[in-house]
């Protein structure tokens, strides 16, 4: 498809507030912006034809479905030869609702797109379904490497509400092994939150709570290391790899589970107990920045958003 046609290009969203929603975000909005293409919010109440006649369209991505909109959407739009590509975020084998939304997605699909091979064996094994790998690009600007400090250390988590069971079990285990650390975390349904972890009744931790928002890169790069704990589950395997991405992007020495989905990121963060990762910091800051620029130019070479929207541009 000839660059001048990518208006002809619509990212479709499944939600009025999609800009908070951080699949669409990275996903959706990141690409399209760069490759200059149309955006269309269409949700299960919005009448498929109606939409259609009144956009010129060659091709629907449709972003993570949360109702039959987009399946209503995608009939129509087959019907009249427009190509359909399908994202599909978070999907394992064990989520029925996911499966009911996905599969009919699947089969009206011309190319459907997944964020990381983890994802896309999964599919294929349990689902017969083959996909391609797009993953998401960084989604903050480039930020110098962490310096080194002798100090209490400052730490870092984010995400969403999905994965707050992973920060309050590390949170628990930091206080237990007696780690004196001042904590932030950024993330959303930020007073359940709150209620969870003072029932932990911690000691030795300075924890700050904040709620996450579209510039939460200033608040992360306040401290010198991003803690990502993954329990090792179906739901978390499929996930993207935005949060290790953009903690390297940002500088940040990143302390991560050793989770197999993620195994192509060990050399350039800690790979393996949280805890024991944070120790292991306090002893090596000048390896710890050494595997962080390696990590930074790593993620430049591989998820830029240079890089990733060239490769949605050359599946158009």
């Amino acid at each position: 498809m000839p660059i001048e046609n990518l208006k002809k290009v619509f990212w479709v969203f499944n939600r009025h507030n999609f800009s908070v929603i951080p699949s669409y975000y990275a996903s959706g909005i990141l690409p399209s912006n760069y490759l200059k293409s149309s955006k269309l919010v269409f949700l299960e109440g919005h009448d498929p034809e109606k939409t259609l006649d009144n956009i010129d369209c060659e091709v629907l991505i449709l972003l993570k479905a949360f109702d039959n909109g987009l399946l209503n959407l995608a009939e129509c739009a087959k019907k009249r030869g427009i190509k359909i590509i399908s994202v599909f975020d978070d999907w394992y084998f064990e989520n029925k609702e996911r499966t009911e939304l996905n599969i009919p997605l699947a089969n009206l699909s011309d190319h459907i797109i997944v964020k990381t091979t983890a994802a896309e064996t999964e599919i294929e094994k349990y689902f017969k379904i083959k996909t391609t790998v797009i993953p998401d690009p960084v989604r903050f600007n480039k930020n110098k490497i962490f310096n080194i400090n002798d100090n209490r250390f400052n730490v870092c988590w984010f995400g969403t509400h999905s994965n707050h069971d992973t920060i309050i079990n590390e949170i628990d285990k930091f206080d237990k092994n007696s780690l004196e650390i001042n904590i932030t975390i950024l993330t959303n349904y930020i007073d359940e939150l709150k209620k969870e972890i003072n029932l932990l009744n911690t000691t030795n931790l300075n924890i700050t709570i904040k709620e996450w928002h579209e510039n939460s890169d200033k608040d992360i790069i306040q401290n010198e290391i991003v803690i990502l704990p993954y329990p090792i589950d179906k739901r978390r395997l499929v996930k993207s790899s935005n949060r290790i991405v953009d903690s390297l992007n940002l500088g940040r020495f990143t302390i991560l589970s050793p989770v197999p989905q993620f195994k192509k990121f060990k050399d350039f963060v800690y790979y393996g107990n949280i805890s024991e990762g944070i120790l292991w910091f306090r002893e090596n800051q000048s390896l710890a920045k050494e595997k962080t620029i390696l990590g930074q130019e790593y993620i430049d070479k591989n998820y830029s958003l240079k890089i990733v929207s060239k490769k949605w541009r050359d599946l158009f």
